[in-house]
């Protein structure tokens, strides 16, 4: 069976075989890291894919994915045995040679233009916001280029349409073909899996009373709900969103509901149309602007624009 690193080289060195560019929206706090470690390791390898990584350039496009390394680089005393290893060869196994760090906007729309193939790190890790959208626009539409998943895609999320087989997606209110391979290896998951949960539950002296699965996509959920209570026999509930429980020594409180049980993540794709209209409405003043409109109505047209976010601000408040 293929590992997830194995996985990981294999579909970067596929990609850049054919002079493309493999985007990687990531998560900018271990995760991030995680990717890179794999790609410092393999580089040290000196086996063929490694000397193919190191002909391209690789760019973690987030300033926070930088701070945060930078955070590991200080503590290099919490690394594991394996890492220890690296940094006793003089190797930092977090930063590649061929790594650039890019901390401005001005430096992140280069790469808009970089025709070369390459390795470009960039949050958010759902696609809804951050640097990674302008990457996509960019490179979705380009058949040599591999857009790599590295982790979980909330339900209505960008990243979990194109995950589906989207075939057209809409960035900044432009309508973007698909065409991009568009890979995800499941393994780099933060989190642990069922099997993993299961031992942790099992190699506990005294069992829980009650369980609550908070994760994961329902029917995981109900599946996984089910396989506890017949393994453990033990009560274990499936919070619905808003639901508000007292936890005590001797007993758990049923609350009333907090808030609205509308999916969390409807909030993402809510902000990702209404920035789609504030793009079109964007454009709408810019024409307006060349049809010599008067100043007065041009600030009518701003007030009307303030008063739609606010309105919109306050209905996703009631979420």
């Amino acid at each position: 069976m293929e590992t997830k690193s194995k996985r990981l080289i294999s579909i970067i060195c596929d990609t850049i075989s054919k002079g493309g560019k493999v985007i990687i929206p990531s998560f900018t706090v271990g995760r991030t890291q995680e990717i890179l470690y794999e790609i410092a390791k393999e580089i040290s390898s000196g086996s063929d894919k490694a000397r193919m990584i190191q002909n391209v350039e690789i760019f973690v496009d987030s300033p926070l994915a930088t701070s945060a390394s930078s955070v590991y680089k200080r503590h290099i005393d919490y690394f594991d045995e394996e890492a220890v290893e690296f940094i006793k060869k003089g190797i930092y196994p977090l930063e590649p040679e061929n790594l650039k760090f890019v901390c401005t906007s001005d430096e992140s729309k280069m790469l808009n233009d970089y025709e070369k193939s390459c390795i470009i790190i960039s949050s958010s890790g759902m696609c809804e916001a951050g640097r990674i959208k302008h990457h996509l626009k960019h490179n979705l539409w380009k058949e040599n280029n591999t857009i790599l998943f590295v982790g979980y895609q909330a339900p209505n999320t960008l990243g979990r349409r194109l995950l589906d087989g989207q075939k057209r997606v809409k960035i900044f209110g432009e309508e973007i073909e698909v065409r991009a391979k568009i890979e995800y290896i499941e393994a780099y998951s933060g989190h642990a899996d069922k099997n993993g949960l299961i031992t942790w539950i099992d190699k506990m002296k005294e069992k829980p009373k009650q369980i609550f699965v908070v994760h994961g996509e329902k029917e995981s959920q109900i599946e996984f709900a089910r396989e506890l209570e017949r393994l453990f026999g033990v009560d274990v509930h499936i919070p619905a969103r808003g639901e508000f429980y007292q936890i005590g020594p001797d007993q758990i409180v049923t609350k009333d509901r907090l808030f609205s049980p509308s999916p969390s993540f409807i909030n993402l794709s809510i902000l990702a149309q209404i920035e789609d209209i504030e793009d079109e409405l964007y454009r709408l003043k810019e024409h307006i602007k060349s049809a010599s409109i008067s100043p007065e109505r041009l600030n009518l047209l701003n007030n009307n624009l303030e008063e739609l976010r606010y309105l919109i601000n306050l209905a996703l408040n009631d979420y």
